[in-house]
């Protein structure tokens, strides 16, 4: 059988604020068995693939390794990357306030460098959905320092480091008295709703999202499978 070539479309960052199904979820983190990373059903052993993350979610999974120093003052960090230097109780360590990046970057001016708020916009995403933590309200500033330049960021292979980082926290949700879990768990439940139809909701929409052309006017590809959910 031929190897399938992965493309993902554009990242269409709207997949990521779906409403979570905690009962959907749940359900599946009790069936996930550590020692072989696979869900456990009636139906077999299943599990979720790199293919299903650069499908669903449109992250690339080829690339460079998503790894940093994390020997860095985060507070100079911020403030060369973002342009503001959050306050003391905003950082705690090197996990920043969410709410604090909302505040400050929610609304874009007119004189502003337009890549720090793309870099605080995506931080946002990044501590809020594929690789959240179980403070719900910080992000690790070690995504901030992969952002420094957007053509290198663009070559990491972010999928593969989702998928590394969801099946890390499956693992430690099997753990006795464990009461949380984070990481991407839309991936979670965009991969049972794909797996399971009796499942899914309604798709709201089937037809193709244009997303307009490159600057050879040549059209964009489609977006990921996810987006016919929002």
């Amino acid at each position: 059988m031929d190897d399938l070539e992965i493309i993902p479309g554009p990242i269409d960052a709207s997949v990521l604020t779906l409403q979570l199904n905690w009962a959907l979820i749940t359900a599946f983190v009790e069936r996930w068995r550590r020692e072989t990373h696979t869900f456990h059903l009636p139906q077999g052993e299943m599990t979720i693939t790199l293919q299903d993350v650069g499908v669903m979610l449109g992250l690339p999974v080829d690339g460079q390794p998503v790894v940093g120093s994390t020997n860095i003052n985060w507070h100079i960090l911020c403030g060369k990357l973002l342009g503001r230097t959050p306050r003391p109780d905003k950082l705690k360590g090197a996990r920043l306030s969410m709410p604090w990046l909302s505040d400050v970057f929610g609304v874009l001016p007119d004189d502003v460098t337009v890549q720090q708020y793309a870099r605080a916009y995506i931080l946002e995403m990044i501590g809020l959905s594929i690789f959240a933590d179980k403070s719900g309200d910080r992000v690790h500033l070690h995504w901030l320092g992969l952002l420094r330049d957007f053509d290198i960021a663009g070559s990491y292979s972010w999928g593969s480091a989702t998928l590394a980082w969801l099946y890390r926290e499956l693992y430690r949700a099997t753990k006795p008295n464990t009461k949380d879990i984070c990481g991407a768990l839309i991936l979670v439940q965009l991969w049972a709703w794909s797996r399971f139809p009796h499942m899914t909701p309604d798709i709201l929409s089937i037809q193709p999202i244009d997303y307009g052309v490159d600057a050879t006017a040549q059209p964009l590809p489609q977006g990921p499978h996810g987006v016919r959910y929002v």
